[in-house]
């Protein structure tokens, strides 16, 4: 639990944590507290995070150095989760990490890291999609299974990944890092579903779509 938490954090800071390479904590009941506490150093998944704790996390994202993957899978039946306010938060911290060369040719503005982001059973939607969206040089994969995820937030990430495929520099094609993309069990039109397919992405899994709701069925 959160007091847990608070222990663990006061241990981390340690010199013998210094040699810590990994630490798995899924399916602890942490809480937004727990989260706060520890989220300094560490990815956590199943732990019944919520939208409170995300300004912390994103810290955590923009600031250590070695990060390349922060999973926050949600707790299927929680009515509260990680949603779009949450969700943005996240995605602009990665949108941070797109450090891109100039004026050195052996770069080809690649960006400098990559990231993965897992939001998997979270309450994100439409907004996180459409920002992660706008920051395709920053992360390579991007897992959003069974979320809220629907028709225009699926059309904003695969016009953005379309045009980051055929993104050039100096007249080259950038070599550019593969984009893998779970939406699974969204709620994706088939119409975007297929722009995604034609988005030049490497990876895609968007099996399983479930009903619209009245709203976004429009939207296609």
């Amino acid at each position: 639990g959160e007091r847990g938490a608070e222990q663990l954090a006061a241990a981390l800071k340690a010199p013998a944590a210094a040699a810590l390479q990994e630490l798995d904590l899924r399916s602890n009941p942490l809480g937004d507290g727990g989260g706060g506490s520890i989220c300094k150093g560490l990815d956590i998944g199943e732990n019944a995070l919520t939208d409170a704790s995300c300004e912390a996390l994103a810290r955590l994202v923009t600031s250590a150095p070695r990060l390349r993957r922060l999973v926050l899978r949600g707790y299927l039946f929680e009515p509260t989760r990680i949603g779009d306010d949450g969700g943005q938060v996240l995605a602009r911290a990665v949108g941070q990490l797109s450090r891109f060369c100039t004026g050195e040719t052996s770069c080809k503005g690649r960006a400098s890291k990559t990231f993965e982001l897992d939001l998997d059973y979270q309450q994100v939607g439409c907004r996180t999609a459409v920002e992660m969206s706008r920051h395709c040089g920053a992360w390579s994969r991007f897992s959003a299974f069974n979320t809220e995820i629907s028709t225009a937030g699926a059309t904003a990430l695969a016009n953005a990944l379309k045009a980051r495929s055929t993104e050039t520099a100096g007249g080259e094609t950038i070599a550019l890092a593969p984009h893998r993309l779970n939406v699974a069990q969204c709620r994706i039109a088939p119409c975007a579903v297929e722009l995604l397919r034609r988005s030049g992405i490497t990876r895609l899994d968007c099996h399983g779509q479930r009903t619209q709701k009245p709203a976004v069925r429009a939207a296609c």
